[in-house]
């Protein structure tokens, strides 16, 4: 895996950092466009059955590190497949961002009684971030695309794959037992990251 850990160019470090801004202009401008609209609330299937486990927020902001290792590979493995990952990574922004828009959807979070370590970090997730722009769930988008990369990458050694695919794993487990989505925003994440990933196939720059 050291074989692959370079410095990035000036054009990958810029790709690289843009991601951040883009990220929250379509998340948060969304958001701000359709403040008042109406927003849908999705059916419950069995979230409601899944207890309220404060301490798997680590896993919630944990996954923070897998990312930023595997879209720096991502953006590292870019001239071979014409940044085929950091394309994938803006198209499933723009396409959230209009689904954000065209169908703002909402949920009702637990009130948190508990006064623990992990429950208060719960408590100021949920005040900065408000229970919309659910579906897809960025998180588990974010989460997919960063293992799909690395899946895809014949340098990276099978060990660091299984890290990836278990860390995106328990992103999936945390936004349901800290109350953050439920289980369809998780799998329109997976398909917006595998559709994103397949349309950025066809798209040279």
């Amino acid at each position: 895996m050291m074989k692959i850990i370079k410095a990035l160019s000036k054009k990958e470090l810029c790709l690289l950092l843009l991601v951040l801004p883009i990220n929250y202009l379509a998340y948060y401008g969304a958001r701000f466009l359709v403040r008042d609209n109406y927003h849908y609330s999705l059916p419950v299937l069995f979230e409601d059955k899944i207890p309220f486990i404060p301490w798997t927020v680590i896993f919630y902001w944990g996954c923070a590190i897998t990312w930023i290792i595997n879209y720096y590979l991502g953006v590292r493995d870019g001239k071979e497949n014409n940044y085929r990952f950091i394309k994938a990574h803006y198209i499933g922004e723009i396409i959230a961002f209009i689904i954000f828009i065209a169908f703002p959807t909402t949920m009702v979070r637990p009130e948190i009684t508990q006064n623990d370590l992990f429950s208060n970090i719960v408590k100021i997730q949920y005040f900065l971030d408000e229970p919309n722009n659910l579906l897809p769930s960025i998180h588990c988008y974010a989460s997919w695309l960063s293992f799909i990369v690395v899946a895809k990458n014949k340098q990276i050694p099978t060990w660091y794959k299984w890290i990836s695919f278990i860390s995106a794993i328990l992103v999936f487990i945390s936004v349901l037992t800290i109350k953050q989505h439920l289980f369809v925003d998780i799998i329109a994440g997976i398909l917006l990251a595998e559709i994103s990933y397949l349309i950025a196939k066809y798209i040279k720059i």
